[in-house]
Order: C-alpha cells, then structure tokens, then sequence
C-alpha cells in the first residue's frame, strides 16, 4: 500500500512538473509574440507605405548630421490625417486641429495602440522651425527654400479605435537608441523639454490616423543597429533598422 501511495505521488509529481513547463513555455511564446507585434514588424507594410508620394511644402537642401555627444531628441509631426496615395509634408502647420488643452481629455497610448515604424527605403528631410531659425529676411531669394537635415520619414499609426495622446507642445516624444559595443540598447538623445510647461497643449491622434516626423540620420564610424522608443506611460519600439554614429553620442556632453 505504501508502494503504491509513493507512486502516486511520484505521478503526480511529474505531472506538476509538466504543467509548470508547458506554462513557462506558454508564457515565453507570448512575449514572444508580445514582441514582434510591438517591434514594428507587422502592420504596415513597407511597401505599401513606399508607394506614397510626398509633396513638401518647401525645397529643402539636406545634409547628414554628426554629433559627439548626447543630442536632445527633436521629432515635431510634419502630417498628421487619413494616409492617402499622395501626403503633403507640412514642416510649420501648427496641426491645431488636432491639439487639446486638457490633458486628460485622451488616454496615453498603451503597449498595443500605436505602430511605428521607421521608413529607410527613402530619404526626406528633417527642418524644425524651432532648431532651425527663418533665414533672414533680406537674404532669402525663394521663400521655399530651407535648410535641413537628411532624416528617415517615420510613420506612427492609431490601431485602437479610441483617440489617444501621442505628444505634447510641438513634439512627439521619441528618443532614438542604439546598441552598444556590448549589446545593450542606449539612447543617443535626451526628451526635449519646455521651460513652463503652463497652457501646453497635447497631440492627439484619431482612430485610423497616422502621424508622420522624421528620423535625422546620423554619421559617424561606429556601425549598429538602431530604433526608436515612444513613451508615456508605456514603451513602444519601432522596427530595427543599420546606422552609423559616433561612440560619444552615449555619453552627456561635459560641462567645461
């Protein structure tokens, strides 16, 4: 009888065991699953988004940005609406109509909300009117034409079918990381932040919608993988994508 109660509990034992691995198995599916679906990787297609055309609002002249230090992030909306098979790129619209006041009227996006995804099959650039002053007036020739940053267009979608918040003021707050010479992601910028706060509106992104910045694109001798990372209360990433920087971008410039 005791032979018997001892196997019994050795059965059992094994189908506990059993159990707590297809579980752990179950719960490392997930997150992998978890990640794909948060990486970027699934939604849009790059395809799809390359055969969009931009018109630009301006005539920009680009050149590729080089920084030994950390930068601070700089990524205002330059389209925000319904994508089409033609965007117009708008690098001074305010995109008031979709501004709110109370920053509680929308809920910060959660794990699932928003797609991001970087689009390194073109090149556009980047020119914000607020790191990048008006040339003066008795110097500019033709009106449209700008200097700027060659940057990646970078595309963010609402896939919830709630209006959420997706920035504040005229940024949306993006930081771009990059894996360093040990494989740890990094951030290569710091978020922009205003010096009051006081009446600061929000960005808020309907259903279906999708909002548009840019990515500057860096030079430098250090080749690695790159992303971006959206953040509020949750963190999203967009799609891995090859780059060149300088190593000291990780590190905080030093006050002299």
């Amino acid at each position: 009888m005791q032979k018997f109660q001892f196997l019994k509990i050795s059965v059992s034992k094994r189908i506990a065991k059993f159990l707590v691995l297809f579980l752990i198995g179950a719960i490392i599916t997930a997150c992998t699953e978890l990640n794909l679906s948060n990486s970027g990787e699934v939604g849009f297609e790059m395809t799809e988004l390359s055969d969009i055309t931009f018109v630009d609002t301006f005539n920009i002249t680009c050149h590729y940005d080089s920084t030994e230090f950390l930068s601070v992030a700089d990524y205002p909306p330059v389209f925000i609406g319904r994508l089409s098979d033609t965007v117009l790129i708008d690098h001074r619209s305010e995109f008031s109509d979709y501004y709110e006041y109370s920053w509680t009227q929308y809920n910060a996006p959660d794990l699932f909300a928003l797609e991001v995804l970087v689009d390194t099959t073109r090149i556009m650039p980047n020119s914000n009117p607020i790191t990048l002053p008006v040339p003066i007036p008795g110097d500019i020739i033709d009106p449209t034409e700008r200097q700027g940053f060659c940057a990646y267009p970078v595309f963010m979608m609402n896939q919830t079918s709630d209006t959420i918040s997706v920035g504040y003021g005229k940024f949306i707050p993006l930081i771009l990381e990059a894996k360093d010479s040990t494989g740890n992601w990094r951030p290569l910028e710091v978020s922009y932040i205003y010096d009051c706060g006081t009446g600061l509106n929000t960005i808020f992104l309907p259903p279906g919608n999708t909002l548009i910045t840019s990515c500057k694109i860096y030079q430098g001798d250090y080749q690695t993988s790159l992303r971006l990372k959206f953040g509020f209360e949750w963190f999203n990433y967009s799609n891995q994508f090859t780059g060149s920087i300088d190593y000291g971008q990780f590190e905080l410039k030093k006050r002299e």
